[in-house]
């Protein structure tokens, strides 16, 4: 969930390669893999991702009153 001053926030979020998940010391390419908003309830999803792959996810505030917020060596999760 994606949060501003605690409270969930719509903002964009982007999705980077970061290389094979068996392999932490990889890089990948660093391509920028999908850029999305998050829901007004903070919450998203970037669909049909491999979790053979880990990735770098990047927060924005479009608002441009905070810094970028970032998570890297990310596997993904399957969803129920």
């Amino acid at each position: 969930m994606l949060t501003v001053d605690s409270q969930p926030a719509s903002r964009t979020i982007r999705l980077y390669d970061r290389g094979p998940a068996d392999d932490m010391t990889a890089l990948g390419t660093g391509a920028l893999v999908a850029e999305i908003k998050s829901n007004p309830d903070g919450t998203y999803e970037f669909p049909n991702l491999s979790q053979q792959r880990k990735f770098l996810v990047v927060g924005i505030d479009d608002d441009g009153e905070h810094n970028a917020v970032a998570a890297d060596m990310i596997v993904p999760v399957p969803m129920p």
